[in-house]
């Protein structure tokens, strides 16, 4: 008898995130076809990160400054 593979949240998590290697993944997306209680665990999973909001990252004007001043002294002339 074949042993099966336990699957947790956190490996359907990483799942979403395309975090797993190739082959866990695969194993984990066969699990899913044939495991109804795991594919409904999944759905809510996915449902829930869907409604994330998402993020945005911008820097503050001060620190795009700085950059700029530091960049231009310290160019380097060719």
């Amino acid at each position: 008898m074949p042993m099966t593979e336990t699957f947790t949240p956190l490996d359907l998590v990483a799942l979403m995130y395309r975090e797993l290697p190739t082959e866990t993944s695969n194993r984990l997306r066969r699990e899913l076809a044939e495991n109804v209680l795991l594919r409904e665990q999944y759905e809510e999973l996915d449902a829930a990160r869907r409604m994330l909001p998402r993020a945005t990252f911008a820097p503050a004007d001060n620190t795009v400054s700085r950059l700029i001043r530091y960049s231009a002294h310290n160019a380097m002339t060719v």
